[in-house]
Formats: C-alpha cells, sequence, structure tokens
C-alpha cells in the first residue's frame, strides 16, 4: 500500500500524538475531592461531558481503542470533520469554538470547492459566520459549526442530483465539489 500524502501523514501523527499525551477530550483528569461533591461520583475539575465517541463507547459497551480500528468509512469521516474543527478551535481563543479568524480559515482552506464562490467575498462568509452563530457570541461551537456541515452535505447532495446524466431512477452527477 503506497504512503499516504504529506498532509495526511502530518494530520494522523498530530491526532496520534494529541490522543497519546492525554488530549481534550481523552485522557486522565484531576479530579476533585471537595467533600460536598461527595453525593454522586468524582468529578473532574472543569468537567465537560463526555465527547459523543466516548459516550457511543460507554453505551455499547466498547472500548474506545478496539471501535476505532473497526470504524466505517462514514465513521471515519465524522471524525475527520471532527478532528479538522479542532485543528482550527486550537489556534487562538477558547479551544472549543471557531472565531471569526479561525473560521474563515478553515473555510478558505477546507472547503475551497465547496464555498468556492462564498470566499471570494468576505462580506458573504462574514454572513455565513453570523447565521450559525445562534447565540450570537460571534463564535461557533461545534453545535453551531455542523449546521453548517449538514447544509452542505444536503447543498451538495441536490446538486448530484440536479447533475445525474441519467434523469431517470436514482443516480448521481458531481457535487458542489465538482468531482465525481
Amino acid at each position: 500500500m503506497p504512503d499516504p500524502p504529506p498532509h495526511r501523514a502530518r494530520q494522523a501523527q498530530r491526532t496520534k500524538e494529541r490522543r497519546g499525551r492525554g488530549g481534550r477530550h481523552h485522557g486522565p483528569q484531576r479530579t476533585s475531592s471537595c467533600p460536598r461533591e461527595s453525593a454522586g461520583p468524582e468529578l473532574p475539575i472543569n468537567a465537560r461531558p463526555a465527547p459523543p465517541c466516548q459516550r457511543l463507547c460507554r453505551i455499547l459497551g466498547f472500548e474506545c481503542k478496539k471501535m476505532a480500528r473497526e470504524l466505517s468509512q462514514m465513521e471515519r469521516s465524522i471524525e475527520t470533520v471532527i478532528d479538522t474543527f479542532h485543528q482550527y478551535t486550537v489556534r487562538s481563543g477558547d479551544p472549543d469554538t471557531l472565531n471569526q479568524k479561525e473560521f474563515k480559515q478553515l473555510a478558505k482552506k477546507e472547503l475551497q470547492n465547496f464555498l468556492k464562490k462564498e470566499n471570494k467575498d468576505e462580506k458573504v462568509i462574514n454572513h455565513i459566520l453570523e447565521d450559525l452563530d445562534t447565540n450570537q457570541d460571534k463564535q461557533l461551537s461545534f453545535e453551531e459549526f455542523i449546521m453548517l456541515i449538514a447544509k452542505l452535505t444536503h447543498a451538495s447532495h441536490e446538486e448530484m442530483h440536479k447533475n445525474a446524466p441519467n434523469k431517470e431512477g436514482h443516480s448521481h452527477g458531481p457535487g458542489l465539489g465538482g468531482c465525481r
């Protein structure tokens, strides 16, 4: 099997390093020993809900490492969306939200084909950010960001049907990215 392209290898290495040192979501955390918190399980300091992959693993009774080796193409795609979001959120400010600068960088680099027209106009990118920013804090949480992914997925699927070579039956042509 040929080696992956250099950018994929670097991305995989960064993800592996992040997970290996305890990462934002997956490593051991210090716990609080406050006696007032003794009702129930001991909670981590600055406790955050477990990420969806960990919650799913616990619900299904899997170990996360075992599940990671057996991911389907769609599951890997979901993890790619999550990893890409976090590659941009850690650049400045809050490590769990995209600020305006980070969002613009992500849109220009990671969505260059799907947002071809929009990336040419700063005002349009700002409008997209404002539209997605439901709590109007001028940042995008993952929940707000994922709405863009859902909208782009839907729009690309519609484009595929519109560009399908065979108008009868169910077929797909090129999507927003232009390739198929």
